[in-house]
């Protein structure tokens, strides 16, 4: 969803871009130097991001414009689990995700009512439990889009 400002040339828009993301795996490590193994891990992770920012048009001519964008992202988590089980049978063990929020930048062409997007999202850190685990998820996209309205 886009909201024109109407000043300015209507170059400026506050942006609101919700969006789904799930991820699923089964991973098995192994570990020489632990009792056990070799070490299984499953991943479900399912969350909505709202992404709410601004962005700017630079208008080319009245078929065409280039634009920048930037949003903060709200990142709400469901249902999602992190478990491990080692090869000598111990039990499962189950880790909380922690979600912290993180910015998209943008930069995209609009010719008519076709786009193309260069979008990149920074650094989300999920932490689990504990401190046992950490990770760094972060992602850059090529998107692109074709306006009904």
């Amino acid at each position: 969803m886009t909201y024109i400002i109407p000043y300015h040339r209507k170059k400026w828009n506050v942006i609101l871009d919700p969006g789904f993301q799930s991820y699923k795996t089964t991973v098995q490590h192994e570990q020489s130097n632990v009792q056990g193994g070799i070490l299984h891990t499953i991943i479900d992770y399912k969350s909505i991001e709202i992404p709410l920012g601004i962005k700017h048009n630079l208008f080319l001519n009245n078929n065409s414009k280039i634009y920048l964008s930037a949003a903060y992202i709200f990142d709400f988590m469901f249902n999602s689990t992190f478990e491990s089980k080692r090869n000598n049978g111990s039990l499962w063990e189950s880790y909380e995700f922690i979600r912290k929020n993180n910015l998209v930048f943008a930069a995209g062409f609009t010719y008519n009512k076709y786009t193309l997007e260069l979008r990149y999202n920074t650094s989300k850190q999920d932490l689990i439990n504990r401190n046992t685990f950490d990770s760094q998820f972060n992602s850059f996209s090529i998107n692109l889009g074709y306006t009904i309205f």
